[in-house]
């Protein structure tokens, strides 16, 4: 398994074609805001495949796994990158149902015509990352990238049963939530679930029992940076 590549800037944008990531199963690292722009993908999160087209738009939760199943030779990819910590700030405040409900998104969900003020937002980020000399730059990209997140889930959550066992059984607690601001602290220090569990006030047996039923992964997984 291969981690998405991640990088010192706060918030980043690329483009691709996956063409490299074929084949191969990653672990995301990051917040990701993704946008197909021609050609059709199809790719498995957390298992489960996916196929979207042109003009979709979907968020791609940080710990995940992604594949890219296979993809057209027109196919043309944007990602927005929000690093660990500056998403923790920007979401400081958030009620944490909306977390619960991100990790839901996928590009089928949307039509594309309900995807119109996601795609404004999102090109406004990518002009942003291009006007390295804005005085303003953060402040912006701090809004922009909540505006984003508030559109998705406003799309997201009418078509999720938030009752259901399978929402229940990934929904954040206050634990992984606080391990996931360690991980973004530490991460390039210590990578010991040991020390991540002392932190937390609990047993390392424990702590991975949390982690794997809550999130499908194990604490090894989280500390793959």
């Amino acid at each position: 398994m291969e981690n998405i590549t991640r990088t010192n800037e706060e918030f980043r944008v690329t483009t691709s074609d996956f063409s490299e990531m074929v084949g191969s199963t990653h672990f995301n690292t990051d917040l990701k805001f993704i946008r197909c722009h021609s050609g059709n993908p199809v790719i498995a999160i957390d298992s489960i495949e996916h196929s979207f087209t042109e003009q979709h738009s979907f968020i791609l939760s940080e710990y995940m796994t992604f594949q890219v199943k296979e993809v057209s030779v027109d196919f043309s990819v944007t990602c927005i990158t929000i690093s660990l910590p500056f998403y923790y700030e920007i979401v400081s405040g958030f009620d944490g149902t909306i977390f619960n409900v991100l990790l839901h998104s996928a590009p089928e969900l949307y039509e594309c015509s309900d995807l119109q003020a996601a795609n404004l937002i999102f090109e406004n980020m990518c002009l942003l990352y291009k006007n390295t000399s804005h005085s303003h730059r953060r402040s912006m990209a701090m809004n922009l990238i909540a505006c984003y997140i508030y559109e998705i889930y406003e799309l997201t959550l009418p078509r999720i049963n938030v009752g259901t066992e399978k929402c229940k059984r990934t929904q954040f607690t206050s634990t992984i939530f606080s391990l996931y601001g360690l991980v973004a602290e530490h991460c390039y220090n210590n990578k010991n679930i040991k020390f991540y569990a002392e932190k937390l006030n609990m047993s390392s047996r424990y702590l991975y029992k949390i982690v794997h039923n809550t999130c499908h992964i194990t604490p090894n997984n989280s500390l793959m940076m």
